[in-house]
């Protein structure tokens, strides 16, 4: 792994693309008033965010992807799909547009 030192300046010359499609998000239905908040990751962090230094809201480019981030979904050891119980959940669609994403997929980026 590299020192953050150098993957700054990288970060910041990357090419930057735009994105407008349709993403989803998984919520427990307690949070049905409020489907777009992302105060809880603000608190206890997540994949892109550190607690209590900024929100993210996450969202995946797919129904199954977002069941699975959320672990409701899974493979078993015979690699079959299976479901995890849990309380009513919400799927959420969401109509997107977006200026500037930076892709961290992109080959040149991982280089």
């Amino acid at each position: 792994m590299r020192p953050i030192e150098e993957l700054i300046p990288v970060v910041e010359q990357a090419k930057l693309s735009s994105f407008s499609g349709f993403t989803f998000r998984v919520i427990a239905d307690r949070w049905r008033a409020s489907p777009l908040s992302a105060i809880g990751v603000l608190h206890r962090g997540g994949r892109y965010n550190p607690p209590g230094e900024f929100s993210v809201l996450y969202t995946a480019d797919s129904q199954l992807t977002a069941l699975r981030e959320l672990e409701a979904l899974f493979l078993d050891a015979g690699g079959e799909l299976r479901g995890a119980p849990r309380n009513p959940d919400l799927l959420l669609t969401l109509e997107c547009s977006i200026h500037s994403v930076l892709d961290l997929t992109e080959p040149a980026l991982l280089q």
